[in-house]
């Protein structure tokens, strides 16, 4: 994603169920500009929207 030109600029946060260091790591590596682990307040959802904005 992070090397198509079309949407290589759109933010993306990661949701997912595994909490381990190294996952959050590799999805920050592969461009993700936040990781979130399941299950997800809606708070906190939305106040990661918002700091990508």
């Amino acid at each position: 994603m992070t090397r198509d030109d079309d949407i290589k600029d759109t933010p993306r946060i990661i949701c997912n169920s595994n909490g381990l260091e190294t996952d959050h790591i590799f999805g920050l590596r592969q461009g993700a500009r936040d990781y979130l682990v399941k299950p997800i307040e809606p708070g906190k959802w939305l106040e990661k929207i918002a700091a990508l904005t």
